[in-house]
């Protein structure tokens, strides 16, 4: 069977009292708990490939690092249960009974990510069994919570990501499959409802993925290549972003109208309303929030409520660019952000190498964003911004934000040619 030390010493019978699920902050981006598994005082379980050593507790730190890059790279936030191999508890006596073992260690994991108002809980382990054919990856969450089928949703995104990636990587596995907690004999800790053992249980969905055996001579084989970590870890990305859907994007806090013929201050995001004033090119504004409206011509619905000269309005958001140099919100036209001039915007094509592709264009900076469009071999495109992601090739993590026709989507810079 799987492995029961040791990973059953987590898993403990208890009585099914759940607390009400806490979500992350509205107003940010969704916040995943990211527990890597074991520590110094708890390291695992170990195998060996090609004369090296694998242990459990390093293995889970590689990849919750990795995971935590990518989201944070995604739009996502996350938080580490630990950062080291210091054990979370610090020695300290988090359950309240007098003494310090195990419990405490992975009391302390729970308290974080409930006192961070995490949306989800991923804790990464690696496997381990006295049979020693037992392979590929396992996904526990717990049936015994208020938000069971929450879990089980993220469980399932996450393997078919996870399965996904490493076929696509050249590393096919035959998933052991997702799996209750209850199956190891008890609820695991990080996961199960308060009761005898757990004084205070996670209050969101969360998963404990098992990711390949480390007693098994092929698995092992592939833990011991760092791309098999970085794949899984994007298989795990793929996952999550899958359950919580795209990010919200951050909104501006001043923006300058890029409008060539300015832009109509409205009363509502409607077109057929009365202006309410006429911005000239250059002018700031304060930005309140984003919302939806008339189609302004050119297929997007996408407006801003803004503040000008004290007064609110909505303004096509086509019309404006968000902007923080020397920005001034007074409502006269600021010298230090003119509306771009045509020859000085940014153009850049897609690269043709003959194979007659076309360059995906992504809600985020990472193959983990939404394809929002797709520009063909030939075809020009505006560049907006630019920023770090996702390093496709392990060592280019350049995006560019570009506009094709009316789309505005994020590609990876080396698709296209400048």
């Amino acid at each position: 069977m799987r492995r029961l030390i040791p990973l059953v010493l987590a898993a403990i019978l208890l009585l099914p009292v759940g607390p009400t699920a806490v979500q992350a902050d509205d107003q940010g981006a969704p916040l995943v708990a990211i527990d890597p598994g074991h520590d110094a005082s708890d390291w695992g379980t170990a195998g060996v490939a090609n004369g090296k050593r694998l242990v459990e507790k390093d293995l889970t730190l590689t990849v919750a690092r990795a995971l935590s890059d990518l989201l944070q790279a995604a739009g996502y936030r996350t938080l580490l249960t630990r950062t080291d191999d210091a054990a979370p508890n610090g020695g300290a006596d988090k359950t309240g009974d007098g003494k310090v073992d195990l419990a405490d260690d992975l009391q302390a994991r729970v308290d974080k990510a409930n006192n961070a108002g995490a949306a989800i809980l991923v804790s990464i382990h690696f496997n381990g069994s006295t049979d020693h054919g037992l392979r590929g990856p396992a996904i526990y969450y717990s049936a015994s919570r208020p938000f069971a089928a929450q879990s089980r949703k993220l469980a399932d995104a996450v393997m078919s990501a996870l399965t996904a990636r490493m076929g696509q990587a050249g590393r096919p596995i035959t998933p052991l499959g997702v799996l209750r907690d209850s199956t190891l004999g008890g609820s695991l800790y990080l996961l199960g409802p308060a009761g005898a053992r757990i004084v205070r249980a996670s209050n969101m969905p969360g998963i404990l993925i098992e990711g390949l055996f480390l007693t098994n001579a092929d698995d092992a084989a592939l833990l011991a290549d760092p791309t098999t970590l970085q794949t899984l870890a994007r298989g795990y990305a793929d996952g999550i972003a899958a359950y919580l859907g795209p990010p919200p994007k951050p909104l501006p806090k001043r923006a300058v109208v890029v409008g060539p013929d300015g832009a109509f201050l409205r009363p509502s995001p409607l077109m057929a309303t009365d202006p309410l004033a006429s911005l000239p090119p250059g002018t700031v504004v304060n930005v309140a929030e984003a919302a939806k409206g008339d189609d302004g011509g050119d297929g997007s619905t996408d407006w801003y409520r803004v503040d000008y000269k004290g007064q609110a309005g909505y303004v096509f958001a086509e019309l404006l660019q968000p902007t923080t140099a020397g920005a001034s919100a007074s409502g006269a036209p600021t010298p230090t952000a003119p509306p771009p001039a045509p020859s000085a915007i940014r153009k850049v094509t897609v690269h043709d190498d003959g194979d007659g592709k076309a360059a995906r264009l992504r809600s985020s900076p990472s193959r983990g964003g939404d394809i929002v469009d797709r520009a063909k071999a030939g075809e020009t495109l505006e560049v907006l911004d630019q920023a770090d992601g996702e390093a496709v090739d392990g060592k280019t993590p350049t995006w560019l934000k570009v506009r094709h026709g009316t789309t505005v989507g994020w590609v990876w810079a080396p698709l296209v040619d400048s």
